[in-house]
């Protein structure tokens, strides 16, 4: 706990208000980010986010400190390899663009964010190279996307059904695997 009176010290002497001493001088964290907006504060907090909220402060603190249980690494369940990786995608997006990453290390590999379902707010990324992935199909799939009117977005599964072209096709118009080294070759592939 820290001693208020100390607090209340160096703040008459050196900031201009208490959430600017807090950034500056007490927390220790790397990603901190003062916030005005609530609605964005609230957003955050269900991400994962710390807040931190001050009487009579018109600014909060946002803190990316986000603990969430994880399933480490595994190897693929459905498709078996022999000599390949022995890796698959988890559920946290960040451990998924970071294995990507580690297959494509061309700076040009892009990442585009999205949040799609109103009440789930599920993330969602575009993986492409710029340059090899054609622009048309990069923005026919942000259109897509963006026009996906759900409540709830849990799994890839949800989106293949709102974004492929024809459901009842012999051919399938949108791919989905759970290894890192066949979505980085598709992705080298030019697809997106």
């Amino acid at each position: 706990m820290f001693n208020l009176q100390l607090i209340k010290d160096n703040l008459s002497h050196n900031h201009k208000s208490l959430i600017d001493y807090i950034k500056s001088s007490v927390l220790t964290v790397g990603q901190i980010t003062v916030v005005q907006d609530i609605d964005r504060v609230i957003a955050r907090v269900l991400t994962g986010h710390t807040a931190i909220l001050t009487e009579g402060a018109t600014r909060a603190l946002l803190i990316d400190a986000k603990g969430w249980e994880t399933r480490r690494i595994e190897e693929p369940k459905n498709e078996l390899s022999i000599r390949g990786s022995k890796e698959s995608f988890t559920e946290t997006l960040r451990t998924n663009t970071a294995l990507l990453r580690r297959k494509i290390r061309d700076p040009r590999l892009t990442f585009e964010s999205l949040q799609i379902g109103e009440r789930s707010k599920t993330d969602v990324s575009i993986a492409y190279v710029q340059g090899i992935t054609p622009d048309n199909l990069i923005e026919e799939i942000k259109q897509r996307l963006q026009r996906i009117d759900t409540d709830i977005i849990l799994d890839v599964s949800y989106l293949e059904q709102f974004i492929e072209d024809s459901p009842s096709s012999l051919f399938p118009t949108v791919g989905s695997s759970e290894r890192p080294d066949v979505v980085a070759a598709r992705i080298l592939e030019g697809r997106a």
